[in-house]
């Protein structure tokens, strides 16, 4: 009969050709802790014990999925974030660290400010809005998506975690006003992937998360950008805030589209690992930019500086990857 020890050698020999042997122990003890309920100082004080035929088989029928390249946390069916555990599945994007640190940033700011209307547009698995609804348990947190999917598997993560949270099947291509109301905050991790770096990020991503969630168009990586600087024109109280997850190419031209469209306060903020990832701004009380349009494509003939840094960067495609599900901090 096989022991824990015999699986782990499967596991590294099964996914060596997709992942670094780092990488695999980690899919390992992350399958063990939430399959087999054992962390990692257990599984290691029992590695050698016998598995059972049930669970074996289970096991190998797994190994088969995430050799095909199926993130972990689908194979497991769920991830941690902000220390609550969260469903995911195919129908939306695994939550990262980097988000993390984006709904760190808004509860720091913001604690003391309660209560407050936050919109999260673009919810997933409705990892930033639950955080948010748990950590500023006073404010009223609505979310949307355009994917009934999604919104299904972001309503179980609310009832998993008892937040009350106000959800609407909306694109934010296309916004419905009717339904949106007025918000101290807009939160938002889009799309923001150009398609052509597709070839660059790693199997389990590129397979298998929703692309949906991820690209945009080539002539037009800041199209989310653009309908959320919008969408802020008619939702956002005077004085509110947008807080963004962005590629680190285009600060540049995020901070001349929320100028040109009337924000202030236009803040580039560096994630952990010293890399443009966030955006913040706010909407300016005394601005009449909500009689503004913004054009089709970049504001204010943005194409050329967007093209430019993209341009400077190519070749730095392991700054693009992305590995077990969980954004590397280069992208």
């Amino acid at each position: 009969m096989a022991t824990y020890a015999d699986l782990s050698h499967q596991f590294s020999d099964a996914l060596q050709p997709l992942y670094e042997e780092a990488e695999i122990r980690g899919i390992f003890r992350m399958y063990a802790e939430k399959k087999w309920h054992l962390p990692a100082h257990l599984l290691y004080l029992n590695i050698h014990d016998s598995v059972d035929a049930q669970r074996q088989a289970e096991t190998i029928s797994d190994l088969q999925r995430l050799k095909a390249g199926e993130p972990i946390q689908y194979v497991i069916g769920v991830t941690d974030f902000y220390g609550l555990e969260l469903v995911v599945n195919p129908s939306v994007l695994i939550p990262r660290p980097e988000t993390e640190e984006l709904v760190n940033l808004i509860i720091y700011e913001n604690k003391e400010q309660q209560p407050l209307r936050i919109l999260d547009l673009g919810t997933g698995s409705g990892a930033i809005a639950i955080t948010l609804a748990k950590k500023l348990v006073h404010s009223h947190i609505t979310a949307t998506d355009f994917s009934p999917e999604a919104l299904q598997t972001a309503q179980a993560n609310a009832r998993r975690h008892n937040t009350d949270i106000t959800w609407l099947h909306d694109d934010m291509l296309h916004p419905n006003y009717s339904q949106l109301g007025t918000y101290d905050i807009i939160v938002s991790n889009p799309p923001y992937i150009p398609l052509n770096e597709k070839p660059t990020l790693h199997t389990n991503v590129r397979e298998h998360e929703p692309g949906s969630a991820l690209f945009v168009p080539n002539d037009d990586p800041l199209l989310f950008y653009k309908a959320i600087a919008d969408i802020g024109r008619h939702c956002l109280c005077n004085g509110g805030r947008i807080y963004l997850e962005t590629h680190h190419l285009f600060h540049e031209a995020l901070g001349q589209l929320f100028t040109t469209c009337g924000y202030q306060n236009v803040r580039s903020l560096k994630d952990i690992n010293g890399r443009n990832r966030f955006f913040s701004v706010e909407k300016n009380q005394n601005s009449k930019f909500k009689e503004q349009k913004i054009p089709h494509r970049y504001a204010c003939g943005m194409e050329n500086k967007v093209e430019t840094q993209r341009a400077a960067s190519e070749g730095d495609s392991a700054a693009l990857r992305l590995q077990n599900g969980v954004k590397d901090a280069n992208v």
